[in-house]
């Protein structure tokens, strides 16, 4: 029965047999031995046809939690194993029913609905009946068949209902899609409309949070999901619905819980997917590193820095916002969202140091990039606060240690390992470090010799926290960015000539540094993104590509090229940012950006070396 009691799965329909604490009674509040006193007799007479297994069994039972404690220790293998059908993990135990075809985990201390318990055994009883048929000939009545319930459903001893995760599964032609029911928005909006007309005569609102397509590549899949609050007199409900069809089944599962009790539940929920969808074809987690090109958010978080994008008009084009700054230097997507989508995310990567980049919200990877941060700490000082290299990395750390806590330290291993991490930093030690009265007046050697032992060790400390997907990025053709043309004599190519022959001579050791750790540390793969190639062709065939300009920033004041003044409210700004490479004085528009990040994920060795960023996720 220990067993039995462990299998299940989720759907989408209130759970009965919640009531008592920590005690599985339906919902008439009679014990479990009353609730099942019908089902005695059959049990007794297969008593002794099962008692050997049952013994058996027995040696393996959870002994006074002793089990679980022992599998704690080795959770990774217990999970993949199926171990926690049996006996909990790490405070969650495994819900599989391999015959419907679904399975997730759930928390250990709850329990299942017993009245479905009950009626699936009858159902089974009927179905495969392991007595004489009854004398009159009667059949036994499908009328339970026909109804329309959970297949399953669990939640904690003693609830009100209120708080449960279940699943219904229901037979559909095996060509049937999700997308007949209509759009998201209008099954949600009917989900609704059920709900008010089942409560009419009371005060009760419905209100639709979020409908939403989404597709499971690992499943080749769509599915809906709905998000809707439900708020009466006495109670205020939170539920998310996820529905899919595949191989002549329709999934719904439906969580539910008190406003109040959502987040957690929330968590629960995140980790069930996460047990369920750890496929091989899903997207990888992206981990972003670097300075202002890539920064997502951080420096919105640091109130002394001067080195911040969360202001209009920066942000007029990011379509995920509507049009709001978010702390990206430029209008829309950086190199780094769009290397994202083409890998299949669906969510950019959150800032590390926003406080909601927590729980589930990091399994897709978290973005540490700070603007003006630089490989070495010193370096952007001119912009009070910011996140160097370094700190950055302590940073992953953090979120290293907080996937070992949520996943398991096996899954989390592996996550990692499959990640893509996507770093673009080391123009600010030029141009906020090295070229300006902050330097140490070294010469040129000297210097990038320095950034080349630090970026080592940076690199190689990021690979002993798992990290074997490395995308490093070169330093960009910092001598053609608006501020530079606006400020020093040009050669020419246009641009200004020291900043472009620095940025080339650290790119050949990054180059060779790239090389050097790919063949002393083993399973490592570091790419070499060449930016300033790439850049450069785009510059020099800007109309080629598209654009009006390569020279003069869309959102900037002063000098020549709008390059001296940083964007901002009182900016100059142009009218089609589409035929802009440059978005300010320093960073390049969401369609330059487009270009770069697909080349890095498609391109051939001219763009990137050894392999591409799609051959490097296979």
């Amino acid at each position: 029965m220990a067993s039995l009691w462990a299998l299940g799965v989720t759907a989408g329909a209130p759970v009965s047999g919640l009531r008592g604490p920590r005690v599985r009674a339906s919902i008439r509040g009679r014990s479990p031995a009353e609730e099942l006193a019908p089902l005695v007799a059959i049990f007794r007479r297969r008593l002794l046809a099962g008692a050997l297994p049952a013994s058996l069994v027995a040696l393996g039972a959870n002994f006074g939690g002793l089990t679980s404690f022992v599998l704690g220790f080795l959770p990774e293998t217990a999970r993949r194993l199926r171990l926690d059908v049996l006996y909990p993990v790490q405070g969650f135990t495994r819900c599989f029913d391999p015959e419907r075809g679904f399975e997730f985990i759930f928390p250990e201390d709850w329990v299942g609905d017993q009245t479905l318990l009950s009626r699936a055994v009858g159902i089974g009883e009927s179905q495969r009946p392991l007595d004489p048929p009854p004398l009159g000939g009667g059949k036994p009545s499908s009328r339970s068949s026909r109804r329309l319930e959970p297949t399953v459903a669990f939640g904690p001893p003693g609830s009100t209902k209120e708080l449960n995760v279940s699943v219904i599964v229901s037979p559909v032609p095996r060509d049937f899609s999700i997308e007949a029911f209509g759009s998201p928005k209008e099954v949600g909006e009917s989900v609704l409309k059920k709900i008010a007309d089942s409560r009419r005569g009371s005060e009760v609102r419905a209100s639709l949070l979020d409908a939403a397509l989404r597709r499971d590549p690992s499943m080749n899949m769509n599915y809906y999901k709905l998000e809707f609050a439900v708020e009466g007199r006495s109670f205020h409900r939170h539920n998310v619905a996820v529905c899919a069809a595949h191989g002549g089944k329709l999934f719904t599962l439906n969580a539910q819980a008190p406003e109040a009790s959502w987040p957690a539940l929330l968590l629960s929920i995140s980790c069930t997917f996460v047990e369920v969808g750890a496929a091989k074809d899903r997207p990888p987690a992206v981990f972003v590193f670097g300075d202002s090109h890539v920064d997502s958010g951080n420096n919105n978080y640091l109130l002394t820095s001067l080195s911040k994008a969360n202001h209009p008009p920066n942000g007029i084009d990011f379509a995920a916002s509507g049009g709001m700054p978010t702390g990206r230097f430029t209008n829309g997507r950086t190199m780094a969202d769009t290397i994202g989508e083409e890998l299949g995310q669906q969510n950019f990567a959150p800032p590390f140091l926003d406080p909601y980049t927590t729980g589930a919200a990091i399994l897709n990877g978290v973005n540490y990039a700070s603007g003006a941060g630089g490989i070495l700490n010193k370096s952007g000082a001119l912009y009070v606060s910011r996140l160097g290299m370094d700190l950055q990395i302590d940073y992953f750390n953090t979120t290293r240690k907080q996937l070992d806590e949520f996943l398991g330290q096996f899954e989390a291993k592996e996550l990692v390992k499959n990640a893509i991490f996507s770093i673009t930093i080391g123009a600010n030690d030029f141009l906020n470090n090295y070229l300006t009265f902050i330097s140490d007046l070294e010469t040129p050697n000297t210097y990038i010799n320095r950034l080349m032992v630090a970026l080592k060790g940076q690199l190689t400390r990021l690979y002993y926290l798992d990290a074997r997907k490395v995308v490093m990025g070169s330093i960009v053709p910092i001598g053609c960015i608006p501020y530079q043309t606006s400020l020093a004599p040009v050669d020419e190519t246009g641009c200004a000539e020291l900043p472009n022959q620095l940025a080339m001579q650290y790119n050949g050791e990054l180059k060779k540094l790239l090389t050097e750790l790919n063949q002393q540390l083993p399973g490592a793969n570091f790419l070499y993104a060449n930016l300033y190639d790439i850049f450069m062709e785009i510059i020099k065939n800007h109309q080629s590509y598209g654009f009006e300009t390569a020279t003069d920033a869309c959102c900037g004041n002063g000098g020549v090229h709008g390059g001296i003044i940083v964007c901002g409210p009182a900016s100059s700004l142009c009218q089609d940012r589409s035929k802009y490479v440059y978005w300010d004085p320093y960073h390049p528009t969401e369609a330059a950006n487009l270009i770069v990040a697909k080349k890095l994920v498609h391109g051939d060795e001219r763009y990137i070396s050894p392999i591409n960023v799609q051959q490097l996720n296979i």
